[in-house]
């Protein structure tokens, strides 16, 4: 877990968390964000996921939501390291206000069972 204290507007020395999966195969993947217990408190995370077709703005309130898993969206995704998910400290909200709280962000992959059909079965 790691924490920073917000600011207003992009500057050139924002800090910034991103995380590129290594994933197995292409696909869709349901991501989540941990947020941490303590010193999640913006009301505004930006969190920013980019797929195989599109960059998503997922803003999250992290101050209601505490030592939980998060559900970003489901996203499709090529196999290897092409997409990523990423959390800088602009909220918008006042600077050095509240706090923004990085922890783990987790791609569960989305498998479909399909039934096997028999036919000419007695």
């Amino acid at each position: 877990m790691r924490r920073v204290a917000n600011q207003t507007f992009e500057s050139d020395n924002a800090p910034y968390g991103r995380w590129r999966p290594h994933l197995p195969y292409r696909g869709l993947y349901a991501v989540y964000a941990f947020i941490p217990a303590v010193h999640a408190t913006t009301t505004n995370a930006q969190y920013i996921v980019q797929d195989r077709y599109h960059t998503s703005n997922v803003p999250v309130n992290q101050l209601n939501h505490s030592d939980e898993w998060v559900y970003l969206g489901t996203y499709d995704f090529w196999e290897g390291q092409l997409g990523s998910v990423k959390l800088s400290n602009v909220t918008g909200e006042a600077d050095h206000s509240r706090e923004v709280g990085y922890d783990s962000i987790k791609f569960v992959q989305y498998r479909v069972h399909l039934p096997i059909m028999l036919t000419n079965y007695p």
